[in-house]
Order: C-alpha cells, then structure tokens, then sequence
C-alpha cells in the first residue's frame, strides 16, 4: 500500500472479529503479512488491536483472532508489552469459552516457542 499499511489493520482488526470462519481467517493471514512485511508496526498498531480482540466479550470470534495473532506480536515488541502479550495469553488460555481456549491451546507451541525460558517460568508455568 506503498507506506500505508498500518491503515490496513483497523478495516483487518474489524475483519477478524467476524463470525465467518474464512473472513476472520483471510484478515489474520493479512494482518500477519502487513506486520511481516513492516514489523514495525506491531508496536504500536498490532498489539493494540490485539488487545482490543482479546477483550471482546460480545463474541468468541474475536479472542480466537487474538490467540492466532499472539505469536506474531510477540516476535516483534519490545520487552514492555512482551509482558502484557504473555498476561493476555494466560487468559485466552483460561476463557470461560471453549473454542477460544483450544485456540489458544492450538497457538501454544508457537507461541512458547517465541518466549524466553526465564519468562516461560515466570509468567507461564505457575
């Protein structure tokens, strides 16, 4: 979107909020792309609206959406808000709703994989 593509990740966050399982899945493949394409933007675009799907509680669709999009936002913040994604993950893993915590239970592995062992240890395994 030659230098625009943080304009693309509010129309992709609204997307991915969507109840159609294909619509949420095509705007987190987009959003993953936009974000490897410019890391950069994961700061400050990304893990806010991250933080806005994962506290959705109108539908489950939009805390699914945030457990796919968890690995991603880690690999590329600052340590600051690492801390904030490994609180956000312990709670998708802990949802009242099933189908976000076997989201969070399928993005798992990626997801420990991008976590030191230090903070595996203190934030995660307790």
């Amino acid at each position: 979107m030659n230098g625009n593509d943080e304009s693309l990740i509010e129309p992709l966050e609204h997307l991915a909020s969507q109840e159609e399982t294909v619509i949420r899945d095509q705007a987190i493949q987009s959003l993953c792309k936009v974000i490897e394409k410019r890391p950069a933007l994961a700061t400050d675009h990304l893990v806010p609206a991250l933080l806005r799907l994962s506290l959705k509680m109108d539908f489950f669709t939009a805390r699914v959406s945030a457990c796919a999009l968890l690995p991603l936002a880690y690999r590329h913040v600052k340590d600051d808000q690492k801390t904030v994604l490994r609180k956000t993950f312990t709670t998708l893993c802990a949802d009242e709703t099933p189908m976000v915590r076997r989201a969070a239970a399928h993005k798992m592995r990626d997801f420990v994989h991008e976590c030191s062992k230090e903070d595996l240890l203190t934030d995660l395994i307790t």
